[in-house]
């Protein structure tokens, strides 16, 4: 019978050979999930055999991959701040770069009401009530049922007080106040959107991703009802795509909005839009 370690190696070159990044890697995350192991417990088995049991889940996932179905959806989890979030058809998986938008978040927060638009699986506002859980009260909005599924998931999970609801932008939360705005809104152009890579167009969900010929059609919307739901002095972060720094500012300083300036992610690129509350 084959052992893990020359299955892995295997595994990795099936999926370097069709095209796949950091084929390795993927390997491990995807042979440990249909194992039923964490990748600590992978690497401590490297000489078990294996038996043609086990490697029919196996040649299962990596079919999966192959297909184009991204790995957080096969193995069901995502690796976000420093939290584990749930995620699979219908909400966009969370990227590295928005934890540039939670750490600036957390810089800036000094107690009061949260909110977090276009909130998805949740990862921005449970990472927000994860390192600040005394603080609060938390709300999260999202216009997609099939998100609030996965940030309810998660908000159980993580056993997290956060309130989440359904709508668009801020009607859900009419009347109400916050020191602090967050959101993830999409951003892509409808150009750059029929150029993304097929794992991501066919996957992920086009409502999070595609914002008009310019990207900014929700940015534009933020900019112009978002000061109604701040408090003086509070702070609205929005990220942004790495093209749209000087438009999206350009949009927060046309409304009145105040010291509005765009901060790089960790590889330089202009990713998230602060602003404060013009009064």
């Amino acid at each position: 019978m084959p052992d893990l370690l020359s299955i892995l190696r295997k595994s990795a070159d099936y999926l370097g050979g069709k095209g796949i990044d950091s084929p390795r890697v993927e390997a491990e995350l995807l042979v440990a999930h249909a194992l039923d192991l964490d990748r600590i417990a992978l690497y401590l088995q490297f000489d078990k055999p294996l038996t043609d049991e086990s490697l029919g889940p196996i040649r299962e996932v990596l079919k999966r991959r192959v297909r184009g179905e991204p790995v957080q959806y096969i193995t069901g989890k995502a690796g976000f701040y420093e939290i584990e979030l749930a995620v699979g058809s219908g909400v966009l998986i969370p990227r590295p770069e928005t934890e540039r938008l939670v750490d600036r978040a957390l810089a800036l927060y000094e107690g009061g009401p949260v909110l977090d638009l276009c909130t998805g699986s949740g990862a921005v506002i449970l990472s927000l009530w994860h390192a600040r859980q005394e603080d609060g009260p938390f709300v999260a909005v999202d216009l997609s049922p099939e998100a609030l599924v996965w940030a309810e998931k998660n908000r159980a999970s993580l056993e997290a007080d956060v309130e989440l609801l359904e709508g668009d932008l801020f009607a859900p939360v009419a009347g109400r106040t916050f020191t602090l705005i967050t959101t993830n809104p999409p951003y892509v152009t409808a150009d750059e959107y029929s150029r993304l890579p097929t794992h991501i167009r066919e996957w992920e969900p086009a409502l999070a991703l595609e914002s008009g010929p310019d990207g900014m059609n929700l940015l534009t919307r933020i900019a112009a009802e978002g000061k109604a739901y701040l408090e003086p002095d509070g702070w609205l972060l929005s990220e942004i795509g790495s093209g749209q720094g000087s438009i999206a500012k350009s949009a927060f300083e046309a409304q009145g909005w105040r010291d509005v300036s765009v901060e790089q992610d960790y590889t330089g690129r202009d990713r998230v839009l602060l602003a404060k509350h013009g009064a």
